[in-house]
């Protein structure tokens, strides 16, 4: 790769160079001057001044051809000179139709896009810890300025409306129905039933000297206390052992009813218009949108002062996670071709895609910035760039155009001998 070189650099190399064309010049006319002083006392340097005369024709046509191209020549405005300034214009459509026909074609792009492999890369370079360290933490920096950022009412609107649409497209009936014959199949109101009758069977035990005061006090006086007493036990015992049998028998009467009063209210909910209309004005004055805009601003608040409060500490669990989930895309990337075969096809065919639409941007972008360049600006940028080159043409003009003098010449005096 070169290293660029300043303008600075490419002026004085162009005046260097301009110099060298020019006293090539000056030294073909002092050849010329001093051979035509001395040219009678010695006729071989006839040959000399043909040479040198022809050599500042060459040199002057080819200064004339070369200067013409970026000024006008002693600053005299002669037609067709000046062409860079003069046809900047055309310069810069040429110059985009040049590039978009011959640099940016299927042909050219395809080739170099498919051999770009990002996804292996990618992943090698979020394998190391120190690329994903500095790659999580402007994550969180981030993170942190869009809460700052964040418009608490805006994300509960949305939120609110979001939820309003899921909620009035709910039909409670159906819902409620589905909840119960799911229950109802899958048996999971039993250890309901169970937790009840533990409960139960607690609470009377607790309550053993609440049950028998109830039994005296509706006793008669004349029954004795003891024997009150006893009824009482035998209520109590008798509720626990019912409790006990129905917890303890799966197919116990009371277990099948209750059943059947589960499937009759089931039954109800999907068919009875009643149910359905109670649901539903329940469903709407429990999630009416007040209430939900209340539920998603609380939910909100929550969740943003949590999130602030994890991405401050070192041990954030979202920056745990983030780099977690870096570092198993990073080994995906590495060790699964097909996927990263996936991502890199994906890459080429959207910049390929991108570049192919972009070729007419791309021509018009050069046009434009070539055109809206000063006249002056544009000619001394060319010049910088070709005109070291172009006064090789100079010297090379001059010294050929001196060989073919000095050819004529000579062919000249040789015919006259003949």
């Amino acid at each position: 790769m070169s290293i660029p070189v300043s303008q600075d650099l490419k002026k004085k190399r162009l005046q260097r160079f301009k110099m060298m064309a020019l006293s090539l010049l000056l030294l073909m006319a002092a050849i010329y001057a001093i051979c035509s002083v001395f040219i009678d006392q010695y006729s071989w340097l006839g040959y000399l001044r043909a040479f040198a005369e022809a050599a500042m024709v060459g040199g002057l046509a080819d200064w004339f051809a070369v200067t013409a191209l970026f000024h006008y020549p002693l600053g005299i405005k002669i037609p067709h000179t000046n062409l860079i300034e003069n046809s900047k214009q055309r310069i810069g459509e040429n110059l985009g139709d040049f590039v978009v026909g011959n640099f940016i074609t299927p042909e050219i792009i395809r080739p170099r896009i498919e051999k770009i492999t990002i996804a292996e890369k990618l992943g090698e370079w979020l394998a190391l810890e120190k690329n994903r360290r500095p790659l999580v933490n402007e994550v969180m920096i981030l993170a942190s300025d869009m809460l700052q950022r964040t418009e608490q009412e805006q994300i509960v609107r949305m939120f609110t409306q979001q939820a309003q649409t899921l909620v009035n497209d709910i039909n409670a009936g159906i819902l409620i129905s589905d909840v119960l014959n799911y229950v109802l199949e899958h048996k999971k109101h039993e250890p309901f039933i169970d937790r009840a009758l533990e409960k139960i069977e607690e609470w009377i035990l607790a309550h053993e000297s609440m049950v028998r005061d109830r039994v005296k006090a509706e006793s008669s006086a004349l029954v004795p206390g003891f024997v009150d007493n006893m009824i009482a036990k035998k209520i109590t015992n008798g509720f626990i052992k019912l409790a006990e049998e129905i917890r303890n028998n799966p197919q116990h009467p009371i277990r099948q009813d209750i059943d059947r009063q589960l499937m009759r209210l089931r039954d109800d909910v999907q068919s009875n218009p009643e149910w359905r209309a109670q649901l539903q004005d329940a469903k709407t004055k429990l999630l009416s949108t007040e209430a939900i805009e209340n539920y998603a601003r609380q939910a909100v608040a929550q969740l943003l002062q949590a999130f602030a409060i994890d991405i401050q500490k070192e041990d954030s669990a979202v920056k745990n996670y983030l780099h977690q989930t870096l570092q198993k895309i990073a080994q995906q990337l590495q060790t699964e071709k097909e996927t990263s075969d996936k991502i890199d096809n994906w890459i080429h065919y959207h910049a390929f895609r991108l570049i192919m639409k972009s070729r007419a941007w791309a021509g018009s972008l050069i046009s434009q910035t070539v055109g809206n360049w000063q006249g002056a600006e544009l000619s001394e940028k060319l010049e910088q760039e070709v005109g070291r080159d172009l006064q090789f043409i100079r010297i090379n003009g001059t010294l050929v155009g001196g060989l073919v003098g000095l050819l004529i010449y000579a062919i000249t005096q040789l015919a006259r001998h003949f």
